[in-house]
């Protein structure tokens, strides 16, 4: 995008579209999916509308399961690892700004959650829908945020995170992709399993995550170069990726945001002015479908918005703000 107006316009926009819309996401208003809960809040988080959002933050904080963790139904069916820390990473970083109890409490028993729930070799599992190691991406940089906030379990969490971070450089591929090839996706929209979709998750979760809290050895910032580069050079001529997949694209957008600023030799700019020309040029009147043409799909909607904000920061040729935005910075 080449214009600042049209940014901010556009940000108010969806910004709006996404409020007007609060019924389908709040769980205030009921029982929701989430997921999708979680997308939208994450995008309160960025406005900076914590304190005025306060009693939604709490709500989630509320549907917390004995257990420590969350699932994407508030039925009974098990926690999952991925929207446990999805969720997590909400209340985490809700709690620097409303000082609440049920935050922080919620916040201390995700952390033992995950650290009674990672398996021998640092992973997380979620089937059917998350890849393995998809689904160890997401509780890393919920453990670097904790991390880097001090709380309690200092040396368990310091622990936890040094195997989760060597179970995803174990599974790195030599051309700096990340690939499960015997996963199958449920479904073709979010698809665990599309080196893409995870190369973008783990680049920006647990690789440039690791990079921003504390030191990480150098095989960290070896592996997130590569995974950077392996993305621009994936991308499309269009300045999508995976076919037009707009989550996918827009994944791999935020994850290439992050890496320039805090590994600024990958030389990845152009490939994120294209994907976010890309973007803009696909968007409906109102959001976003999951691929070009389709109507407005509220989580795609989210994800955009979210893109919006980071892109307005990356603009700002700064490490710290954009860092900020993924919670590795107060």
């Amino acid at each position: 995008m080449d214009s600042g107006i049209a940014l901010e316009e556009t940000i108010r926009s969806e910004t709006t579209h996404l409020l007007e819309r609060r019924s389908e996401w709040s769980i205030l208003a009921g029982t929701r999916d989430l997921e999708l809960t979680a997308h939208a809040l994450r995008v309160l988080l960025q406005l900076d509308r914590v304190a005025a959002e306060a009693a939604e933050f709490q709500a989630l904080a509320d549907v917390q399961r004995p257990d420590g963790g969350w699932n994407s139904r508030l039925d009974d069916a098990a926690s999952g690892p991925w929207v446990s820390a999805f969720a997590a990473l909400t209340c985490a970083r809700a709690v620097r700004v409303v000082h609440d109890a049920r935050l922080s409490r919620a916040v201390g028993r995700a952390i033992v959650f995950f650290l009674i729930n990672q398996n021998a070799d640092g992973s997380w599992a979620d089937p059917p829908t998350w890849t393995r190691l998809d689904a160890t991406s997401h509780p890393l940089s919920f453990l670097h945020v904790v991390q880097r906030d001090s709380y309690p379990w200092t040396t368990a969490i310091d622990t936890s995170r040094s195997a989760a971070l060597a179970f995803i450089l174990a599974g790195q591929d030599r051309d700096g992709a990340f690939r499960e090839p015997g996963f199958r996706s449920p479904t073709t929209v979010v698809a665990s399993g599309s080196p893409v979709e995870m190369t973008a998750h783990i680049l920006e979760d647990s690789l440039a995550g690791a990079l921003t809290v504390s030191a990480a050895p150098p095989t960290v910032r070896q592996a997130a170069r590569r995974a950077a580069r392996w993305l621009v050079g994936a991308q499309h001529p269009d300045g999508s990726w995976d076919g037009g997949n707009v989550d996918h694209t827009m994944d791999a957008t935020r994850a290439l945001m992050l890496a320039q600023r805090v590994l600024p030799e990958i030389g990845a700019h152009e490939a994120i002015e294209a994907a976010m020309a890309w973007i803009v040029g696909v968007k409906n009147p109102q959001g976003w479908g999951n691929f070009p043409g389709e109507a407005t799909n509220l989580e795609r909607a989210c994800d955009g918005l979210d893109t919006l904000l980071k892109y307005r920061v990356y603009r700002l040729e700064e490490v710290t703000p954009i860092v900020r935005l993924w919670g590795y910075a107060a």
